[in-house]
């Protein structure tokens, strides 16, 4: 009370931003960050010079507190003793993430390096983390998935962790009717009218486990040949894993029921609307905003249901289960095949009322003065 209240992010890279910004009352100032990285730069090259600019930044903007979504950052901040209070918002616990990109690794000689450094940075991870838990001021996470990794991993800091939902803007994905969307994306990249599609939005990487997708389809088409020829995989997204994912359909002889449609911005819209179902087949996901992004379409979805072992996903916060969507208890490829394969059997009534379900959900849910409220809170 008595100032007002100023939001600094600091980003890097080419897309940053150097702007200021009214909020709802409060003011955003984004601060564009020039020093030059290399993206095969030693880990904690980064974070030491990162440590070395902290000094110059604060003393520009004099915080009150920050907000640190950038694990490097927070990691010099705990190195830092700069007395000003920072609250770290993971996305994942940063180990665990790393077993998220190890359980999606394929075991070639081109991917060694990559296997390598990803047990590498696995091994410190837990240490680095240690640090910034011990002198962060609060720990903000977005599920009750993460706060789950942190409870299994730092117990004596658990008290730090606070669960804030994200908030959604919900006019960024305006509704569009779902039978002109599916007839632009059949027309667009000539898939029969007939076909129902099955959509994945991500980057294609070996932490998005995108091959349990082709995998599924692969069972599909052994198991229900007739389901599967009425059915195509769309792939928005595109990454390092792309090569691979589409040698991996050929190989399955099932490339002519798959679509790799690279990265798709201003249709994305179009893709969730136009799609039977949306699929999100990551065994370790922070909270999953795609899942947010297809019920804003009025569209259902499916993900594998966490079980705290090696499924740690945020699903079951963002899915009702058989209300909004499926959740897959069974974390295979079959056992997508089976709960995808239940989404198809809807007929068109039950499938938009789920879709229609969604939206209401998330909306109610995720709104941004329920988030806005809940950082004040916080802060207080």
């Amino acid at each position: 009370a008595g100032h007002e209240p100023l939001v600094l992010c600091v980003r890097r890279g080419k897309d940053a931003l150097d702007t200021t910004e009214e909020h709802e009352g409060v003011t955003v100032r984004r601060v564009e960050y020039k020093q030059p990285f290399h993206g095969h730069a030693p880990h904690l090259r980064e974070v030491k010079e990162l440590w070395r600019v902290l000094p110059s930044v604060l003393g520009t903007f004099q915080p009150n507190v920050i907000w640190s979504c950038w694990i490097k950052y927070s990691i010099a901040l705990s190195r830092r003793e700069s007395g000003v209070p920072f609250i770290h918002i993971p996305a994942s616990a940063y180990k665990i993430s790393y077993d998220g990109y190890l359980q999606g690794a394929q075991l070639t000689l081109r991917q060694l390096p990559n296997i390598v450094k990803w047990r590498y940075l696995r091994h410190i991870s837990y240490k680095l983390e240690r640090e910034v838990m011990d002198k962060c001021a609060r720990i903000v996470v977005f599920s009750d998935n993460v706060k789950r990794q942190y409870a299994m991993l730092y117990p004596e800091w658990i008290e730090k962790v606070s669960i804030i939902p994200p908030g959604i803007q919900t006019d960024t994905f305006p509704l569009i009717d779902r039978h002109e969307a599916h007839e632009w994306l059949c027309r667009t990249w000539h898939i029969s009218i007939s076909r129902r599609i099955i959509l994945c939005v991500g980057r294609l990487e070996a932490d998005k486990h995108v091959h349990h997708l082709l995998e599924m389809m692969s069972v599909l088409q052994s198991d229900a040949p007739e389901l599967y020829n009425t059915t195509h995989l769309i792939l928005v997204g595109d990454g390092l894993y792309r090569a691979y994912l589409e040698q991996r359909a050929e190989n399955l002889n099932i490339a002519d029921h798959v679509t790799f449609a690279g990265f798709q911005r201003e249709e994305l819209a179009q893709y969730y609307s136009g799609a039977w179902v949306h699929v999100l087949p990551t065994f370790i996901e922070s909270f999953g905003l795609v899942l947010v992004e297809a019920a804003l379409c009025n569209t259902p979805s499916v993900a594998f249901k966490p079980n705290n072992t090696f499924v740690f996903t945020a699903a079951d916060t963002i899915i009702r289960d058989g209300e909004t969507g499926l959740l897959a208890e069974d974390p295979s490829p079959q056992g997508l095949a089976d709960t995808v394969s239940e989404c198809l059997a809807w007929d068109e009534d039950t499938r938009d009322k789920i879709g229609a379900a969604a939206r209401t959900w998330v909306e109610q849910t995720f709104r941004r003065d329920k988030f806005v409220e809940s950082v004040l809170d916080l802060m207080k």
